[in-house]
């Protein structure tokens, strides 16, 4: 009974889209038969592939492209994995940038180059090239980046405060909350902001960047850098913000900061932070709160917008180096039909998610400022700004970030201490984490540089 149970819970979280059934696909042996896998995403971006999948099916006689979409991340990568083993993996799969290292190095990507054009390589961003360059070739097609960490703000209950725009400063930031804070019911926040160490480990590194002018290790990654001063200063801006009772000490939406926008939607908290995915989220299910939300750069001690606040995450399209030949020239082939190739169709994308992401290709881009697609200019633009600023993901290991986000979460979790004592054991926690870290024997000098 517990085995059968186990086997209905694999089916839920998996779904498999085999458009046209019986089709050649299936009746033609000359057709190259390839298997697409992705995470789950929104609704909307999921149907958007499985629309985009089907007519690259009826475009052409060559090739067939299934799509599975795994809607919990242990199982994507799960059957990835057993895929490998088997024989069965998939041909193209989504990876994040912060990901495609360990995939390179574990041989199982191949490089893109002979694939792409000298016009399709310059048409991409150099910056989000860099991205995709390991030891120089390229190993994904870039799809998208997205800003980690925007600052989402009701604008309607600032403006009632007397503020006609976002705060700029933490002190700002600290104005606003100290005023609006007695005007809210109980189970209402000024502020929702990342919490726990997950969330803490990648949504505050833009501004690890912007407050310490570099990340937890240095450039080469073979000297801490946790000592800087600006690490104290975010940590106490947690502390600050949990202990007065702005922000909520735990998350206020079910998928804690992936959805962090909808506690503005429903009136939970009136600013958070926010990653620019929440913009798709604002149009397709809470269409009604878009009047009245703002967006901007998160606040930061000096309030300099021209600094970086978040890092560029995102998505791209992996070739498996245990696919034949032949199917990797034809995943090639629909990675250039869906994303590489037609301005106008690879621009849809950026339109149907009211470009809350940033396209990678200079040519999507210019295509952009002159189409017609649902969203407020102004936000646009923030994302684009925020994206411009931004770093890639960090490429060191990740437990070394999950030592940062311990630290701030230890400070949110003890307010009812004093902040110095707080932060000095958390601090000493920290350390040494890092350098057990650091000795490991795998460890070493970044090779990337």
């Amino acid at each position: 009974m517990k085995k059968f149970l186990s086997i209905l819970l694999v089916i839920a979280f998996i779904l498999t889209f085999a458009a046209g059934c019986g089709s050649k696909a299936n009746t033609d042996p000359d057709v190259t038969k390839i298997k697409i896998y992705t995470k789950d995403f929104e609704s909307w971006a999921n149907g958007y592939i499985e629309d985009r999948i089907d007519e690259f099916n009826e475009s052409q006689d060559e090739i067939y492209v299934e799509l599975k979409i795994y809607y919990d991340d242990q199982l994507y990568w799960q059957a990835i994995t057993t895929g490998r083993e088997n024989g069965t993996s998939p041909d193209i799969y989504l990876i994040s940038y912060n990901t495609l290292v360990r995939e390179k190095e574990a041989n199982n990507i191949i490089s893109i180059d002979k694939y792409l054009t000298e016009e399709q390589k310059s048409d991409i961003s150099a910056d989000v090239w860099k991205m995709v360059e390991i030891e120089d070739e390229h190993y994904a097609y870039p799809w998208y980046t997205e800003p980690s960490t925007l600052f989402y703000y009701r604008t309607d209950v600032l403006k009632k405060a007397g503020y006609d725009s976002a705060p700029k400063t933490f002190a700002e930031l600290y104005d606003v909350c100290e005023k609006i804070a007695p005007t809210l019911s109980r189970g209402r926040y000024c502020l929702s902001l990342p919490v726990g160490q997950a969330d803490l480990s990648w949504t505050t590194v833009g501004l690890q960047k912007n407050m310490t002018g570099g990340f937890v290790v240095s450039d080469d990654w073979m000297e801490s850098r946790i000592d800087e001063a600006g690490f104290k200063e975010i940590a106490q801006f947690f502390y600050t913000c949990i202990k007065n009772g702005w922000a909520a000490p735990a998350a206020l939406t079910t998928n804690g900061y992936g959805d962090n926008v909808i506690s503005l939607a429903d009136e939970t908290a009136i600013m958070c932070w926010g990653g620019s995915w929440n913009i798709s989220l604002l149009y397709e299910q809470y269409p009604e709160a878009v009047e009245f939300i703002g967006i901007s750069t998160i606040p930061t001690k000096d309030g300099d917008d021209t600094k970086c606040t978040a890092t560029n995450g995102g998505w791209t399209f992996g070739i498996s180096a245990q696919s034949s030949q032949a199917k990797q020239d034809a995943a090639w082939k629909f990675i250039e039909w869906m994303a590489a190739d037609d301005v106008a169709r690879s621009a849809e994308y950026f339109k149907v998610e009211h470009m809350g992401k940033v396209p990678v290709r200079e040519s999507v881009l210019n295509y952009m400022e002159t189409a017609e697609y649902d969203i407020k200019p102004e936000w646009a633009e923030t994302v684009t700004k925020v994206a411009s600023y931004a770093v890639p993901e960090v490429r060191f290991p990740f437990d070394l970030s999950y030592a940062v986000a311990a630290m701030f979460e230890t400070c949110i979790l003890n307010t009812n201490k004093d902040f110095e004592s707080v932060y000095a054991g958390a601090l000493t926690t920290a350390k040494s984490t890092i350098n057990t870290v650091m000795s490991r024997d795998s460890y070493g000098p970044n090779p990337y540089l």
